[in-house]
């Protein structure tokens, strides 16, 4: 596999995630305090629906969090696979130096996003590259 591939694949799984979350928050919007509001609650035949019982039964057939977590391991697992590579292909320090340049000695104020699109990495990739660089050095 090579970096690209590497970095796509991690593109692919922010989005899995992204939408996991929204999922999860859609589902647990059904048994916040305004969900649990009797006077709104449709009720057929004198039936009432446990919202909670519902929800707990929404969140064990979809699994979200179960999901959520190998996303993240598959994440965490991608981005030291990179790191890695950048390390065997001896490029990682010019990555780190430039994102360094870009977010301590540059005059403009770049944001993680602009960051990322000048030397072509996720923006949580930079992120933990510069941050494993300011736990190196001696402050």
């Amino acid at each position: 596999m090579t970096i690209k591939e590497a970095n796509n694949k991690l593109e692919k799984i922010d989005n899995d995630i992204n939408y996991w979350l929204t999922e999860k928050e859609i589902e647990l919007s059904k048994v916040l305090p305004k969900a649990t509001d009797i006077k709104q609650e449709k009720v057929s035949g004198g039936t009432r629906v446990d919202k909670f019982l519902k929800y707990a039964e929404a969140m064990e057939v979809k699994q979200i969090d179960e999901k959520l977590d190998k996303l993240y391991a598959q994440k965490k697992n991608l981005e030291d696979y990179i790191e890695k590579e950048l390390h065997r292909l001896n490029k990682y320090r010019e990555v780190e130096q430039l994102i360094v340049y870009y977010k301590e000695q540059c005059t403009e104020n770049y944001t993680w996003v602009q960051i990322s699109q000048r030397v072509y990495y996720s923006k949580e990739q930079c992120q933990r590259i510069y941050k494993k660089w300011k736990k190196e050095r001696s402050i």
